[in-house]
């Protein structure tokens, strides 16, 4: 099973952004481990600076098991975690 969710994290990763995508960062916590951290990792050489942006936060999270993912948590890493002006690249 967790690697059917493994599966869907990676591909909700590389895709654009649909409604509450958000959500699946919850489910970082269930799939710690090397098989999830290694594809997680390997988004990082990813060619769109948006996966890979996205996979530091995913990191991020894991690195967490505290962490409670809410709505805002994206906007608020993207805040403390990234130099002024290089999200707006990205996010357009």
């Amino acid at each position: 099973m967790s690697s059917h969710l493994t599966d869907l994290l990676i591909e909700v990763l590389g895709r654009p952004y649909r409604c509450k995508d958000w959500m699946y960062a919850g489910l970082v916590h269930h799939l710690c481990g090397e098989p999830f951290t290694a594809k997680v990792e390997a988004l990082g050489d990813a060619e769109d600076p948006l996966t890979r942006l996205r996979a530091q936060f995913i990191l991020w999270v894991a690195a967490r098991p505290e962490l409670k993912v809410a709505r805002g948590t994206w906007r608020t890493w993207l805040a403390t975690n990234i130099r002024p002006g290089a999200a707006e690249v990205v996010l357009g």
